[in-house]
């Protein structure tokens, strides 16, 4: 589905492509290596362990599942550490060290669905279960192999490790915003670099209420042979291997949810 046009009000018309079509597109492509793909670098700050994410789990302790083992010591961290097989501080740099790229938009206003492009860092944790009623906004959880940053207060099921700053803004008031709601787009890269907890409430107000926050949004390309060639490196597949392995032993032994 892609825009067709822009009707008398402004909202934009979709129309479904044909599987010819498609098929056309892809034609033109003589391989993938060939490919180089437009991807901002979009540099996230990150408060681990902030009291946001520590409100909604205790409130799931309190009103859905007190006996939730995802949730011991009042976050998940220590959980999405069990299923890796790695400790707390491990997961932390796997979060920080890798860049997480955006397959698409969607699932929730603003919302995208990022994937670790190091496969070192590529964490999976099944998700809450029965999931939260609450979500703070800027929320940011994993689920599966995919993290999300919550653009919005909202439900949700993904295992919470900290709180960023808005990646979304329906009143449209930041310069970062003007023109659409939405931060994201399709095959933007998050960095995440770690703050603390008074810096990241410090930017909330600074995009909400004043608004003067600047946003760090580079322009840049992946180069799909680079990448391709950069994973199928010895180094980075022994260390994969070695960490795959750890992660299955974990998730053999965590909780089941």
């Amino acid at each position: 589905m892609a825009p067709d046009c822009t009707d008398e009000k402004g909202i934009k018309r979709y129309r479904y492509f044909q599987v010819e079509e498609i098929k056309d597109s892809e034609k033109q492509f003589k391989s993938v290596e060939s490919l180089k793909v437009k991807s901002r670098l979009i540099r996230l700050p990150l408060a681990f362990e902030d009291a946001e994410t520590k409100k909604a789990v205790e409130k799931y302790l309190s009103l859905i599942r007190p006996d939730a083992p995802n949730c011991d010591g009042g976050y998940n961290l220590g959980y999405i550490a069990q299923c890796n097989g790695v400790s707390t501080q491990e997961v932390k740099n796997m979060i920080l060290e890798t860049e997480w790229f955006n397959s698409g938009c969607g699932f929730w206003p603003g919302g995208g669905f990022f994937w670790p492009t190091d496969p070192r860092c590529a964490l999976v944790v099944p998700k809450y279960n029965p999931p939260r009623t609450w979500t703070p906004e800027g929320a940011v959880g994993i689920g599966g192999p995919c993290v999300f940053t919550y653009t919005t207060p909202a439900g949700g099921g993904y295992q919470l490790f900290g709180r960023t700053i808005p990646t979304f803004q329906f009143a449209m008031k930041h310069p970062q915003f003007k023109d659409n709601p939405c931060l994201y787009r399709n095959a933007d890269r998050i960095k995440f670099f770690e703050v603390s907890e008074d810096e990241i409430l410090d930017i909330h107000k600074r995009v909400h209420e004043k608004p003067d926050y600047e946003y760090q949004v580079e322009e840049g390309e992946i180069i799909v042979k680079d990448y391709i060639e950069w994973l199928n490196s010895d180094k980075i597949k022994a260390e994969t291997e070695a960490f795959k392995k750890r992660q299955a032993d974990g998730l053999k032994s965590a909780p089941k949810l």
